[in-house]
């Protein structure tokens, strides 16, 4: 069964990237564990210490989507700052790298107010913290829940959403339709978005990004954590792995068994062979095909697309879609 959306800022979809330890967290263990092929909830890997060992992949120089896309937005600054619009609420789900928002910010014309949105109240208040000391001029808004959002006028010309780096990409793309489909009713039909989106599949670019001891830490963290949470694990009985799936265009972030093992989560046990995998985490690679389908379902039009070499890190600048709106 595929799982939910791990992503805590759509109203109606599981919230599993801030779900606390305890029964409710074991369950989820297990449930995820019986699945085929086995997972964790991607919650393990999104807590404070988690979004730490984010951030130093995000600088890590063999990370080619975040140099590519800083790249990206100083190239093109003038160009994201007209589509955008002045005077513009900026709405951003699941906020990642706080010195990209800021980034992305200092670009646009005069923006009026900034909405992080995140489950996580101390990384809320972290976010919102920093840039109102980077940007004095911006309200700050944070939000738990895109419902927070409202209204929508007052102070601000515009809405834009913005969805950078590889969030897109780590999403099932059904998953990814609905939350572009909530986007698109949130920001009005004036609104615009502002789409990061992955689509290399070089195995040897793949391999230099993901392979990374920054990499490796962050991932190996889903492990920990089920261990600090009370499960019975040796996080040295499996390996960090990345696997190619073809069929898929998607990257899979696996934990490899080493050596027989049981998982025990809660009293019920999880045997695992030597060479069995455990998915914590996925990344896929949308071809231009794909993203223009699927924000076209979503209510969205592409106005421009900015792409990097040599690997095809991609900025996607987009307006509401509309019958007589040619793009």
């Amino acid at each position: 069964m595929t799982q939910l959306a791990d992503i805590a800022v759509v109203a109606g979809l599981r919230t599993e990237r801030t779900r606390a330890a305890g029964d409710s967290a074991h369950a989820d263990v297990r449930a995820c564990l019986a699945q085929t092929p086995r997972r964790l909830p991607a919650r393990l890997l999104y807590d404070a210490a988690g979004f730490e060992l984010l951030e130093a992949l995000w600088q890590n120089a063999t990370f080619y989507p975040a140099r590519l896309e800083r790249e990206l937005l100083g190239g093109h600054a003038l160009a994201i700052a007209s589509q955008l619009g002045a005077r513009a609420r900026v709405i951003e789900p699941w906020h990642g790298d706080v010195e990209r928002s800021i980034r992305i910010l200092s670009l646009l014309n005069e923006p009026a107010v900034y909405i992080p949105i995140d489950g996580n109240a101390s990384r809320l208040a972290t976010t919102a913290e920093r840039v109102r000391d980077a940007l004095p001029s911006i309200s700050v808004r944070p939000a738990v829940t895109l419902d927070e959002v409202l209204p929508r006028s007052g102070g601000f010309a515009t809405t834009v959403a913005m969805l950078p780096g590889t969030t897109l990409g780590s999403l099932e793309p059904s998953h990814a339709v609905r939350l572009l489909t909530l986007l698109a009713t949130f920001v009005g039909e004036e609104g615009s978005l502002l789409l990061g989106a992955d689509a290399t599949s070089d195995p040897a670019a793949l391999a230099a990004a993901y392979e990374s001891p920054a990499a490796e830490r962050w991932a190996m963290r889903a492990i920990v954590r089920i261990a600090d949470e009370g499960a019975l694990v040796d996080p040295d009985a499996f390996a960090y792995r990345i696997v190619w799936n073809p069929s898929a265009n998607r990257l899979d972030l696996v934990l490899e068994a080493r050596r027989r093992h049981a998982i025990v989560v809660g009293g019920e046990a999880f045997p695992c062979e030597v060479g069995d995998h455990i998915v914590v985490d996925h990344r896929y690679q949308h071809t231009t095909e794909a993203v223009h389908a699927m924000l076209g379902i979503a209510g969205w039009q592409a106005r421009s697309v900015l792409t990097a070499t040599p690997e095809p890190m991609r900025i996607w600048l987009c307006d509401r879609w509309r019958r007589h709106r040619r793009r």
